[in-house]
């Protein structure tokens, strides 16, 4: 797990909700301290799930196998069509999606794009063993 200081919030609740002994699970929360840093990690991760950010791209550059959470924007536009890159989103049907980046909303009154759960990321993740 890596982050930056505005994931703090998310970091918190995931350290407090899993097993950080399990053999799987490695911390290097505040350790990755430049893109290089981020990037050596990703690139010896058997599987790397991330959000629709930079390193999704440097996921995707590494060939690593990677899980990306979109919400709003689209990603067909974002991702290449490869076996090793799997977009996770919601089946929300908004029909101004993707409005983050075409239309330039930055807010939403209902954001139903954004309601992914961890049950939709592990299935996504599991799927693909």
């Amino acid at each position: 797990m890596a982050g930056g200081p505005d994931d703090s919030e998310v970091i918190e609740y995931i350290l407090n909700n899993i097993d950080i002994n399990n053999p799987n699970f490695e911390n290097f929360y505040g350790k990755t301290k430049n893109i290089k840093d981020l990037a050596i990690l990703i690139g010896k991760a058997e599987k790397f799930i991330c959000s629709d950010s930079a390193p999704l791209h440097i996921g995707v550059a590494l060939a690593t196998r990677t899980y990306a959470i979109f919400g709003p924007t689209d990603d067909k536009h974002l991702i290449p069509d490869k076996n090793f890159v799997t977009p996770i989103k919601t089946m929300d049907n908004c029909p101004l999606k993707p409005c983050l980046w075409a239309r330039r909303n930055t807010t939403c009154e209902k954001p139903d794009c954004l309601n992914i759960s961890a049950e939709n990321i592990v299935n996504a993740v599991c799927d693909n063993d």
